[in-house]
């Protein structure tokens, strides 16, 4: 530590979710079927005195998420947003094996996850992932998204190179010359945190690297190790046409997230306190979502899977 008057723990080691995304058209943005969160194993744990809960009542060094019925029934769509909470599903237009947006036509509003929701005979389905962690604690921890959060494709190959090629898992092939791995989905994979009275906090772009080049709408080359540096969204801000715009750079962190020198450590919140039970508490909300409208998400396919885990950190001064 380079101040000794903080203390550093890990208090929250383990919130892993697992997606699966699939169809059988090429562009997952393209996708004429619905998208679904795979079941897997979300657990969201903490250590010390930190409580975490999702719905208020319940609390718990561990959480799993799986369980929940309103994550069960989460689908990802095609939607594009900066991630401050607003998120919008643009109208497209199918051509060969790709599509396209179109840019003045009458554009909709995903669902978010209804996080009461736990009807297990429910048939309501929703849009993109959004859930709110409350925390408490007898300390007035100050609680960071830190070093170890990622998001990543759910392969055992450790290099990334590894899922570009004729021999890549989970393999897509468009050409002779051009084949990969559908898991590179995780380049379209979006983060963000929100506070309790609904400030954007941050949006994370995980894997900038992982970039998918197209020429008039088709894919003509897939990299990886080569951070993509154009990120945008699509906003109507004046008019009848939505128009891409560039996220926030005071907001928007690309690559890894870690600590120390390198000042990516995103803050979440402080918790605030006591209250009568002698609880200093605090909120986030989380959104989770594919970005619809820049290329690593809309050239990304169908059939892939990714990782994403985040590596809660709580300061004590």
């Amino acid at each position: 530590m380079q101040a000794k008057s903080k203390k550093r723990m890990i208090v929250a080691n383990s919130l892993l979710l697992a997606f699966m995304i699939f169809g059988s058209v090429f562009a997952w943005f393209a996708s004429n079927f619905k998208n679904y969160v795979a079941s897997n194993e979300v657990q969201v744990i903490s250590d010390g005195d930190l409580l975490l809960s999702v719905d208020n009542a319940n609390w718990s060094n561990s959480i799993s998420l799986s369980t929940k019925e309103w994550f069960k029934r989460t689908t990802f769509t095609d939607i594009t947003g900066s991630g401050d909470g607003t998120f919008l599903r643009p109208t497209l237009q199918l051509n060969a094996d790709y599509a396209s947006i179109v840019q003045n036509g009458t554009w909709t509003v995903p669902i978010k996850t209804d996080t009461s929701d736990n009807n297990i005979t429910g048939t309501a389905n929703y849009d993109y992932v959004r859930f709110t962690l409350f925390m408490k604690s007898k300390t007035p921890f100050t609680v960071k998204l830190g070093a170890g959060s990622y998001v990543k494709p759910a392969s055992t190959y450790s290099n990334l190179s590894e899922l570009l090629g004729a021999s890549a898992p989970n393999k897509i092939t468009l050409s002779d010359s051009l084949s990969f791995s559908k898991d590179l989905v995780a380049g379209a994979v979006r983060v963000s945190g929100i506070s309790s009275s609904d400030e954007h906090i941050f949006t994370w772009i995980p894997r900038p690297e992982i970039d998918a080049a197209p020429n008039n709408g088709a894919i003509t080359s897939v990299k990886v190790n080569a951070s993509s540096t154009t990120h945008t969204y699509y906003s109507k801000d004046t008019g009848d046409t939505f128009t891409p715009k560039a996220l926030a750079p005071n907001k928007t962190v690309t690559g890894d997230i870690t600590g120390g020198t390198s000042g990516n450590e995103q803050t979440l919140v402080t918790l605030s306190g006591p209250d009568g039970s002698g609880n200093y508490t605090g909120q986030v909300d989380f959104c989770i979502w594919l970005e619809g409208c820049d290329n690593e998400a809309r050239r990304a396919f169908v059939d892939g899977k990714f990782k994403v885990y985040l590596n809660l950190v709580a300061i004590t001064e």
